[in-house]
């Protein structure tokens, strides 16, 4: 029914622009964007951050965003953050996950002109024991939202999903 109403980000947003202004924050600011979003970040080391967020209050779940793996550092972070039950960061990280939000955010504001939208929904399966964040959610559709030069969605993509 809205398969052909929605169209692509680039129809909605300007992604250049938010990536631009993002870019051109201080670290400061960055934290207190990400801080409105829920996200509490302290910096422990030049360049190294760590953070507490929806998904690390359940360190027994798995989390979603880190289902699937690509490097042995991958698996590092992922048992540092285990045990410690926070994320770890570079400054590259957080610009980046405060673009997702903030296109999250404007793509689904775009979307609710169509359909009544919800970004960044808190999910959580007790059974199955996965928390995760949907990127937007529009009645009955979910919409992961990645930027990719790749036609063919990654693995840890359709996961997440």
């Amino acid at each position: 029914m809205y398969k052909h109403a929605i169209k692509p980000l680039s129809y909605y947003l300007d992604v250049n622009t938010i990536v631009r202004s993002i870019q051109k924050l201080d670290i400061e600011e960055i934290l207190s964007y990400l801080g409105q979003y829920g996200i509490i970040v302290w910096k422990i080391d030049p360049g190294i951050f760590v953070a507490l967020d929806y998904e690390t209050r359940f360190r027994r779940f798995h989390k979603v965003s880190t289902i699937q793996f690509q490097r042995k550092e991958d698996i590092l972070k992922l048992a540092l953050e285990t045990i410690y039950g926070v994320k770890i960061y570079t400054e590259s990280d957080l610009r980046n996950i405060l673009k997702g939000l903030v296109i999250h955010r404007e793509y689904s504001n775009a979307l609710g002109f169509l359909l009544p939208c919800e970004t960044e929904v808190k999910v959580i399966d007790v059974d199955k024991h996965i928390v995760g964040i949907a990127d937007i959610v529009c009645n009955d559709c979910i919409i992961e939202v990645k930027a990719s030069f790749r036609s063919i969605p990654r693995r840890e993509h359709i996961y997440q999903l």
